[in-house]
């Protein structure tokens, strides 16, 4: 096997953040040039040397989890090619996945996995690619939750709930916020039906948002509702972010492989979900969440969206 001989100098960050610049050229990763040494490493079977609770905790998924979860991606994964120099799909799997625990702890994932530091370089981004490629399957607005959300606290006609997590990465040297606007709930995706959101978000005819400063006892009831409704965002991304700490840690990455690492492990969270996996602490300290609390009704609130949310209140609470 090949192994880097960059082990002092070069920080294991600095060679994630060229993820994206990789060419095929053995030992290149980015601008991080690799003198490859030959080295032997040694591959240890984690499925049988772990007990599940270990495996799951290393591996923030179980046993069962990660064999279904091969097999799904196994045509996609690359194994005899120079890019990955012919590293089994199982390790590369792992791989990724003790990346996403650790977050840019490169050198140590690589050493656990036993791969060369160049390799896992790479591999993190081809399984971050092949796993968000499942989006379609394993994330989606589902249409019949109403009454799931309604028996929380008795909030009519909500269909999801939208909230923010800041996701720490290198900022981009280009302004491009508008690209990552969703404008699909302009054009009536959601029919009848509501988002909730906090005074961060405007009202909309597809979103409700708190009334700042309630006077009435009706608009009491409304935003207890609202906000005890709200509350399943903010549970799933504190599980989230315990589970794959990764996205609570500074990402120097590229915003395609960013954006690639993101939708892996949202498909990882959904997966865990579907094979109720137990909730496991993080390996790693996490920082604390600053969120940014809302003030004030948004501003760009339309007086015919609050009329409608008047009504609402009026009718219902």
């Amino acid at each position: 096997m090949d192994s880097s001989s960059s082990d002092s100098d070069d920080s294991d960050l600095q060679v994630l953040a060229q993820l994206s610049d990789w060419d095929d050229d053995e030992g290149d990763c980015g601008e991080i040039a690799f003198v490859e040494l030959s080295k032997s490493f040694l591959r240890t079977d984690f499925m049988a040397s772990l007990s599940d609770a270990e495996f799951t905790f290393r591996f923030r998924m179980n046993k069962e989890s990660v064999e279904s979860l091969l097999n799904e991606i196994m045509p996609f994964v690359k194994v005899k090619s120079r890019r990955n120099n012919g590293i089994p799909p199982l390790h590369q799997l792992l791989l990724a996945l003790r990346f996403y625990a650790l977050g840019a702890m490169l050198k140590s994932v690589a050493e656990f996995v036993g791969v060369s530091q160049s390799s896992a370089c790479r591999i993190v981004a081809d399984i971050s690619t092949v796993l968000a490629r499942l989006y379609s399957k394993y994330i989606n607005l589902h249409a019949r939750t109403t009454l799931d959300f309604y028996n929380i606290a008795q909030f009519p006609r909500v269909c999801g709930v939208i909230g923010c997590t800041h996701v720490p990465i290198q900022c981009p040297s280009s302004t491009m916020g508008e690209e990552y606007r969703n404008a699909q709930c302009d054009d009536g995706v959601l029919g009848n039906c509501w988002l909730l959101g906090d005074n961060a978000y405007p009202n909309r005819p597809y979103l409700l948002t708190p009334v700042y400063n309630p006077s009435t006892a009706q608009e009491v009831r409304y935003n207890e509702a609202h906000i005890q409704t709200r509350r399943a965002i903010g549970r799933a991304f504190a599980v989230w972010k315990r589970r794959f700490p990764v996205i609570s840690l500074t990402m120097r990455l590229s915003l395609d492989n960013i954006q690639a690492v993101i939708i892996a492990t949202a498909v990882l969270y959904n997966i865990c979900i579907n094979h109720n996996i137990e909730d496991v602490p993080p390996e790693v300290e996490l920082p604390d969440e600053n969120e940014i609390a809302a003030t004030a009704e948004n501003v760009q609130s339309s007086e015919n969206d609050l009329r409608n949310r008047q009504h609402l209140i009026a009718n219902f609470f």
